[in-house]
Parts: structure tokens; sequence; C-alpha cells
């Protein structure tokens, strides 16, 4: 029988194809996969309120608040290397600042605190509920007790009344990022504000 040799770029097709199927299997040992479920996006929701601040959130979700009331953490089972996490919290801010003001001092904040920050995009959106907040969208890497892990977020800052703003800090491993970003979404375009 013939000896087939394979061409260089087949080599590589093949070695790329390799490493996207360890990429989606993983490495590790994980239970089979049962059967197909909906997306996340449409779970049963929950709603929680934080002093006077309503969001919603998978009802299947872990939901824990700091101690000091200030903020809640609601988090999804580990997925990847990460828990999928929204983090929302009341800060009191020193006086007023415009909202395009806002979002460059939390990009240059971001930037000089997270290690491998790359941004990937930033600006001012509309929300549903008729109101504006900064969200910057980026990569870093945390370190915990196996290695670094990479981490795509959100960091979004809603002004409040004066003197406070509510910081919504979103957080997923960066390889499972976009199967969760629709609940994501769906959290962060849930909240409202008091009146």
């Amino acid at each position: 029988m013939p000896t087939r040799h394979r061409s260089p770029a087949g080599t590589a097709l093949l070695l790329a194809c390799s490493f996207a199927l360890a990429g989606v299997s993983g490495c590790k040992d994980k239970p089979a996969a049962g059967p197909a479920t909906a997306p996340a996006a449409a779970a049963s929701m929950a709603t929680a309120e934080l002093n006077g601040v309503s969001f919603q959130y998978p009802a299947d979700w872990k939901i824990t608040k700091t101690p000091d009331g200030s903020g809640v953490n609601v988090t999804a089972a580990r997925d990847g290397d990460w828990e999928p996490n929204v983090f929302l919290r009341i800060q009191s801010t020193q006086g007023e600042k415009a909202i395009d003001e806002e979002l460059a001092e939390n990009a240059a904040l971001l930037a000089a605190s997270k290690d491998d920050y790359k941004l990937r995009n930033s600006g001012v959106v509309d929300h549903p509920a008729g109101f504006k907040y900064t969200r910057i969208e980026y990569n870093n890497s945390v370190s915990v007790s196996e290695g670094n892990v990479p981490v795509q977020q959100w960091s979004i800052l809603i002004p409040l009344k004066k003197g406070s703003r509510l910081q919504v800090q979103v957080a997923a491993d960066a390889t499972v990022w976009s199967k969760h970003q629709p609940t994501f979404e769906k959290i962060v375009d849930s909240i409202k504000l008091p009146k």
C-alpha cells in the first residue's frame, strides 16, 4: 500500500481542527453531555432589589449580598475555568461628572489595574428603560490557584441620584463568553432604577 504524505497546509489544517476540538471538548474529564436544553437566556427569571434598584436574573443562579449590603453577586454554575457572574454595587461618587468623563476615567482605571488588559469595545449605551450608561468590554487574565484564567468582562456604570452610581461588573471565562452573553444582556436590560 502506498504511503500518503500530507502537505504542510493539510497538516496545519489537521492541527487547527484538533486544537479546536480540544478547546470545545476540553482536556479535563467532564461528564457526558445530557439532552439538549434551552439556551440560558430562556431560563425562568427571579427578581432582586438592591437599594431601590431592581433587576432580574436566572432563577437557577445563586445570589449573595456583600457584607456591607452595598452589593450583590449573582453567579451561575462554573463553566470553563470561571463562574459566569454579574456583580452589582451602589457606589458613592464625588460630585457629578459628565457620562463621557465617567467612561474615560473608568477605562484608565481598568487599563492600569487589570493583568493582560485588552480593550474590546467601549461607549455610552442607551438602556431600554430610557437612561444612558457606560460600558467597557475587555479581556484580561485572573490568577487562580491553577494558573491564569482568560476572562471577558463588561464594566458598566449607571448614574443614579446625585452622589451615587450603580456599578455592574459582568464576567465569564473568555472561552464560553458568547454562550452567556445573551443572559448577561437580559440581566442588564432588566435593570430598573428608583424613581
